[in-house]
């Protein structure tokens, strides 16, 4: 079985692509068949107009990522935050404006090669800078908040050339929503 992307390079790597990832920085990875990946979206669906989504963030624990299970657990310690804020700020999304309802979970059917690092924000809602500053009783809040200095880090893996059906299939979608 060949491998998705094993041409791929630094330097075959679009400019926006690279603006994606805080600081531009970003790792070769190796991803196995049966890797369970998620990405956010506004969409019910891994693949859009015939395009299949690019960049997806770990499902579970993967390097430095922690998984969306702690996504979760970020968000509820953000109560009164949008979920889908929390999502935003620490997850990979599908389509053209970051942020979504749905959590679309997928697991890749081919070994994959693609480039791995940490999002670049793109932007804080009101909810999250006060959480970020207010501290609360435990200061807990303050701790976990998106932007905050100690905050939860989100990873994006950047694949490109997927195929839904073939390379890559949706496993479930979850609602953000009903989190």
């Amino acid at each position: 079985m060949s491998t998705l992307n094993s041409e791929l390079s630094p330097a075959s790597i679009p400019s926006y692509v690279k603006r994606s990832f805080k600081n531009g920085k970003m790792q070769k990875v190796d991803l196995r068949p049966g890797m369970v990946l998620f990405t956010v979206s506004n969409y019910p669906r891994i693949d859009r107009n015939g395009q299949t989504a690019e960049f997806w963030s770990p499902f579970k624990k993967f390097k430095h990522d922690r998984g969306f299970d702690a996504r979760v657990e970020a968000m509820k310690l953000l109560s009164g935050t949008d979920r889908a804020d929390v999502f935003r700020s620490l997850s990979a999304f599908f389509g053209k404006k970051p942020g979504g309802r749905y959590a679309l979970v997928a697991k890749l059917r081919v070994p994959v090669v693609g480039f791995m690092g940490p999002i670049r924000r793109q932007g804080k809602s009101a909810a999250q800078i006060s959480a970020a500053t207010s501290g609360g009783d435990s200061g807990s809040a303050a701790a976990a908040a998106p932007g905050s200095g100690k905050n939860l880090i989100g990873y994006q893996i950047y694949i490109p050339g997927l195929t839904s059906g073939q390379t890559i299939v949706r496993a479930r979608r979850i609602d953000l929503l009903t989190l």
